[in-house]
């Protein structure tokens, strides 16, 4: 993949630079992810301070034309940039926080499952006496519902009597 600049501006008062590029590749339409690596070893940048912001491919043709902030810092651009670009640079999770650098380790991982597999059988022996007090809770107002509609029928039917007469 090609890439060719544009433009480039200093921003001084957001700390990066802006850069307008162009990308010429073969076969398939390539991903933001692809094209992130090939602009950044094209401009030679911090991936993790570098946002694309833009793209678009153009019809009939093999190109795709990017605008792309390149940052001084981490914590500028995470200051700057909106949080949908973020999200869509993967540099953020979606909830917002920053996304971890390193994954734990597959062994940790197993550990943590057992942990709540022995967790689980305790927060279900605690939640079925809670079901059965419920259940008892919603049984005892049905009584007592019942004793009050039998008054109104009759009272209903006592005030039919009265207009028949």
């Amino acid at each position: 993949m090609k890439v060719e600049i544009l433009s480039e501006k200093e921003n001084g008062l957001l700390n990066r630079r802006e850069i307008d590029v162009v990308l010429d590749y073969r076969g398939a339409t390539p991903k933001k992810e692809e094209i992130r690596k090939a602009i950044v070893e094209k401009l030679g940048v911090n991936p993790e301070a570098m946002a694309v912001i833009k793209t678009r491919g153009e019809y009939g043709m093999n190109k795709i034309k990017a605008r792309v902030h390149a940052y001084k810092t981490k914590e500028n651009l995470l200051e700057v940039e909106e949080k949908y670009i973020l999200m869509r640079n993967k540099l953020i999770e979606e909830k917002g926080e920053e996304k971890p650098k390193e994954e734990p380790k597959k062994e940790e991982k197993k550990e943590v499952k057992e942990e709540k597999a022995e967790e689980k059988p305790s927060e279900k022996e605690k939640e079925e006496p809670v079901k059965e007090e419920k259940k008892e809770e919603k049984k005892e107002p049905e009584k007592e519902e019942k004793p009050k509609e039998e008054p109104k029928k009759e009272e209903k039917k006592e005030k039919q009597e009265e207009k028949k007469e």
